[in-house]
């Protein structure tokens, strides 16, 4: 079951880095707790963030804000490795 949440979990996040028109949708019911992994959460509100102030998706600003939030301290060790990965993974 985990494993099925995970890739769920991932198909959203995914969705939010590269899809305006998903986020334009998914904006208006967002609710942190649609996902379980705090990482993730973390990922989805840069991407609302980003899309309420620039009106699209992420897309390959997603790295930009990922390592601005690192060097500022924002993030645990632990939750910028699996960011990280989440990202690596997202490129690929």
């Amino acid at each position: 079951m985990r494993d099925e949440q995970e890739f769920f979990e991932r198909r959203i996040i995914t969705g939010m880095v590269v899809s305006k028109d998903f986020l334009s949708r998914i904006q208006r019911i967002w609710k942190p707790e649609f996902l379980l992994s705090s990482e993730l959460v973390i990922v989805a509100d840069w991407c609302l963030t980003y899309y309420a102030k620039y009106n699209r998706a992420p897309d390959r600003d997603i790295e930009a804000i990922f390592m601005e939030n690192l060097q500022s301290g924002r993030l645990s060790k632990a939750d910028s490795e699996y960011i990280e990965a989440l990202l690596t993974s997202l490129s690929d």
